[in-house]
């Protein structure tokens, strides 16, 4: 059991609110919606680049690939070939003599799947044909005719064509009758995807999930997605250096102190304030465009492999489904919103302040 330096509080919050930002890229066109990039994909694709479909993603360790498949389709009939040829029996024995000529033909039996031809694959009949001749020869010594009988087999065949759409590659669907030749593809596709949790965002430049932490808090706590000053340093507050509206100069981040919606009186008035701050939101982060730039001083994090977003948000509304929520509702905060939070390997505790401040609690 490990006992903890802190004073009891009335309002404790625990969350586990997973912000996942998933970017799609082919080529130089990175989004966040998916159609376009897979649009482009297909098109750059030919032919039947219209015909990828998604296959399945392999996760890699800075991204994960997105691979594409064309599916297999059904071949189609072309037309049926019979070969059914006699030889000319009419012209045995004499022409005075009596003839007769008698065909008795089998069904047709299934044999097998031929290519026949490039591209195409047919399915292979045959018919089996008996053929009965009487005929006479004429002896002039006797005038009469001598009778023959002979009796001959032949083989009908019969070829039913099956082809396939241009691109295709045709193959056999197997050894029965009723196995239809396919069309194959070896086309394939592939997007790079990029799943950014919070507080990395992704960075078109370096194809990366990255955080920047500026010089005044440059550790970036992971259970936390914050940004906190090294240790024997306070973390920065409103009060650091502002311009304008006001806007922090060393964050170019907007914040507001509101004042107090509600001041009761008494000996211990109740209070109610709220506080905004605009990079609250972790996917609202946006660092400066310079932050990068040679000789810079912030300090850039790339999102690991395995890492699934903080442990706990900035912010503890979470709207229900299909309610939109007003805008900025992770920006602000109010005086009876707190957070302690344990740390995974109960080292420490952390109390997140309503207006922002963090305080960290060691266990004894």
């Amino acid at each position: 059991m490990r006992l903890y330096s802190v004073i009891p509080l009335f309002f404790v919050f625990t969350s586990n609110s997973v912000q996942a930002q998933t970017t799609y890229c082919f080529g130089s066109l990175c989004q966040q919606t998916l159609s376009t990039p897979e649009e482009q994909m297909k098109s750059a694709a030919q032919p039947l680049g219209d015909k990828l479909t998604y296959d399945y993603t392999l996760g890699g360790e800075f991204y994960d690939v997105r691979y594409y498949k064309v599916p297999d389709a059904s071949s189609f009939g072309t037309g049926t070939e019979i070969h059914n040829d006699l030889p000319d029996y009419s012209k045995s024995g004499s022409s005075a003599c009596y003839k007769n000529l008698s065909i008795n033909s089998g069904s047709w039996e299934f044999i097998e799947w031929d290519a026949t031809s490039k591209g195409t694959i047919s399915g292979k009949y045959e018919q089996n044909v008996s053929v009965s001749v009487t005929y006479g020869l004429y002896e002039p010594f006797t005038d009469t005719c001598a009778m023959k009988n002979f009796t001959y087999g032949h083989v009908f065949r019969k070829y039913q064509h099956y082809e396939c759409e241009g691109g295709y590659n045709i193959d056999y669907g197997g050894s029965g009758e009723g196995d239809i030749p396919v069309c194959k593809s070896q086309l394939t596709g592939f997007l790079q995807e990029y799943e950014c949790h919070a507080p990395f965002t992704f960075e078109q430049s370096s194809r990366e999930c990255v955080k920047y932490c500026p010089p005044s808090a440059s550790l970036l706590d992971l259970q936390l997605g914050l940004c906190k000053a090294p240790p024997g340093e306070k973390d920065p507050k409103i009060c650091a250096a502002t311009v304008g509206n006001p806007i922090q100069t060393g964050t170019g981040e907007k914040v507001q102190p509101q004042a107090p919606d509600y001041s009761g009186s008494g000996l211990f008035p109740l209070r109610f304030a709220r506080n905004y701050k605009s990079l609250r939101a972790p996917e609202a982060a946006k660092p400066p465009v310079n932050v990068a730039g040679e000789g810079s001083s912030w300090t850039r994090y790339v999102q690991g492999k395995g890492y699934s977003g903080a442990s706990v948000s900035n912010w503890l509304y979470e709207p229900s489904q299909g309610v939109i929520p007003p805008v900025g509702y992770k920006q602000w905060m109010h005086s009876y919103q707190l957070s302690l939070v344990p740390y995974p390997d109960e080292s420490k505790l952390v109390l997140l302040r309503p207006d922002g401040e963090k305080r960290y609690l060691l266990h004894l």
